[in-house]
């Protein structure tokens, strides 16, 4: 599949609280050993990063996700990576990742 942008709002495992929304996100595959993995990634500035920041520390890594593109909707369940240094100050990116491919939704 290509890679897409698109609007990614990211969930506790249980969909009850929304950790984060992004409106730039990208939805890649990347390929590793044979197998593909489903890559999620948006930017957050300074309190979206704060919050994935505690998640992290507080060892949280199994979230969910819905991400919105071209019309259409695919959800599904990833593990929550570190954040990492955005490219604005105090901004960082947020990325989430799954073996397993996204469903699409009605």
């Amino acid at each position: 599949m290509a890679n897409r942008v698109g609007y990614l709002t990211i969930f506790s495992a249980d969909r009850k609280e929304i950790f984060g929304e992004f409106c730039d996100a990208d939805w890649r595959t990347e390929g590793t050993t044979g197998e593909s993995n489903n890559v999620f990634s948006g930017i957050a500035g300074d309190g979206a990063s704060e919050t994935f920041k505690r998640i992290n520390d507080e060892g949280i890594s199994n979230v969910t996700y819905c991400f919105e593109s071209q019309g259409y909707k695919y959800a599904g369940a990833a593990q929550l990576l570190a954040p990492a240094s955005g490219p604005l100050p105090g901004s960082s990116i947020i990325r989430i990742e799954s073996g397993d491919p996204p469903t699409r939704v009605l």
